[in-house]
């Protein structure tokens, strides 16, 4: 798989994991080991994206020290190599660096393990469930992409789907994503990346006053839909697909970055 191929194999259901070497000449990341995260959330924008893990990161611990807060991590793609580390618990800023400071390898693991079960650019899409009601009676778990107003695709696992049973309407309410408000943020979305850019030095998280800011989307089968945020008007979508585990083929696809 080609790397400008991956966006679209995420907008289309794929399962993404990162696999990682940290890299072994920074005293933290020794002895040299392997490690892997799921990444849940994806937002894509032009060929590029961000992906991030769910907030559940803790440090170890030094026995009778207090926990470590917990921290989601954010990657990218064709975003000058940057990433970040974030935590609700310290709303007000969020760390930043490159992937290839932290990591000696990094590729994206890909699996096509998802059905795409409604589409809203399907003919007469919003009135055929049988797929999406056959996925909810047969208990799988669900994810959409979703293309906003704003012309970004965000791509969340839902945490509930409410379909009525005699009737082909229906409500998603997806998993909340905690990510730096940048990425989101078209108007600012440009600059500040390049901003970001230039304050990098290896091989060092630098703290930055970029909020973390909740994700949510809850979305309507009649075409609208509201982020956390919104407390007056519904937005409209561009497009929304809904996909269901349990189907597709299960052999990873490895796509090298670093």
């Amino acid at each position: 798989m080609k790397l400008d191929e991956i966006g679209d194999a995420i907008v289309n259901g794929a399962s993404v994991s990162s696999v990682m070497v940290p890299d072994p000449q920074l005293p933290s990341n020794q002895p040299a080991h392997d490690e892997t995260y799921a990444l849940d959330y994806f937002f894509l924008r032009d060929s590029k994206f961000f992906a991030a893990t769910r907030e559940d990161h803790r440090s170890f611990r030094e026995l009778g020290e207090p926990m470590p807060i917990r921290n989601s991590f954010v990657y990218s793609y064709g975003y000058q190599d940057l990433m970040a580390t974030c935590s609700t618990q310290v709303p007000e800023s969020s760390r930043w660096t490159k992937m290839s400071y932290r990591y000696s390898k990094f590729h994206w693991q890909l699996r096509n393990d998802q059905c795409l079960v409604w589409d809203s650019d399907v003919v007469d899409g919003h009135s055929e469930v049988t797929a999406l009601r056959a996925a909810i009676l047969s208990g799988s778990r669900f994810k959409i992409s979703m293309l906003d107003e704003d012309g970004l695709w965000n791509v969340l696992p839902a945490d509930l789907i409410n379909l009525e049973v005699d009737g082909s309407t229906f409500n998603v309410r997806t998993s909340t994503a905690y990510i730096p408000a940048l990425i989101p943020d078209s108007g600012s979305h440009s600059k500040g990346i390049e901003a970001l850019e230039g304050l990098m030095a290896y091989p060092h998280f630098v703290k930055t006053n970029i909020q973390v800011i909740p994700i949510f989307l809850a979305i309507f089968s009649d075409g609208t839909y509201y982020t956390y945020f919104d407390q007056v008007a519904l937005r409209r979508f561009r497009r929304l697909m809904i996909f269901a585990t349990g189907s597709g083929s299960s052999d990873p696809v490895k796509v090298e970055y670093i």
